[in-house]
């Protein structure tokens, strides 16, 4: 038995299904098995350029609130709005030099009795990676 719900009642209905509904999902689960086998990543990666591999790379870890917003989302904080709106503050907007230069969107300083992960100290604060 397949069920959808329903937003206006807030209750589950049956769903019937015809045989061309059931075509239709055959031939779709059909051809994403065969486009998700036959397509290989690995060998599109391997066929780039060392400046392509680059551009891909900054493209990647480039900055954008948006990225920002999933992230905070999915590291799933008790008040996400707070912390949004405290990098949008410490990062002056996102446009400090600490913020660009060292990938510190708190202004941290580098903890020296604590392990962390830090990548040395750039302008008195500390410097990541991304």
């Amino acid at each position: 038995m397949f069920y959808k719900f329903n937003k206006d009642t807030l209750d589950f209905e049956k769903v019937n299904l015809t045989k061309k509904s059931l075509f239709g999902f055959g031939a779709a689960v059909g051809l994403l098995f065969v486009f998700g086998f036959t397509s290989n990543p690995a060998n599109k990666v391997e066929n780039l350029s060392k400046e392509e591999k680059l551009i891909v790379i900054r493209e990647y870890n480039e900055f954008s609130e948006a990225r920002l917003v999933e992230q905070i989302k999915a590291l799933n904080f008790r008040y996400p709005y707070i912390v949004l709106a405290q990098s949008y503050q410490e990062s002056g907007h996102y446009k400090s030099t600490i913020f660009r230069e060292n990938n510190n969107m708190f202004g941290m300083k580098e903890a020296v009795v604590r392990s962390n992960l830090a990548k040395g100290t750039n302008r008195g604060h500390a410097m990541y990676e991304t």
